[in-house]
């Protein structure tokens, strides 16, 4: 598995949001979904990210969550998910929406 830091990890998701999110936000709502399914590990005091997944399906879904809620099809307080990210990856939601 190749792996991220959490820094790389939101440096990269900012890139395709709208609105870049915080640090302490990821932390709270993003980064727990993440270790919760597997996507990452905690090695001590660090997190590590599964780079394929966030890279490739993570990252989109994020940003597709984000837009859903701007056109007020979603909730802002609508969860980060792990199955929605799996859904947003096997083409289940219209990726252009």
């Amino acid at each position: 598995m190749n792996i991220i830091g959490t820094v790389e990890a939101l440096e990269a998701l900012n890139k395709r949001l709208q609105k870049p999110i915080s640090r302490q936000l990821f932390s709270q709502s993003i980064q727990p979904e993440l270790l919760r399914t597997g996507y990452a590990k905690q090695i001590g005091s660090v997190v590590v990210i599964d780079a394929e997944a966030w890279d490739g399906w993570w990252i989109g879904y994020i940003a597709f969550r984000e837009r859903k809620i701007t056109a007020g099809e979603w909730t802002k307080v609508h969860p980060y998910s792990a199955a929605e990210a799996e859904d947003y990856r096997d083409g289940v939601f219209d990726a252009a929406a």
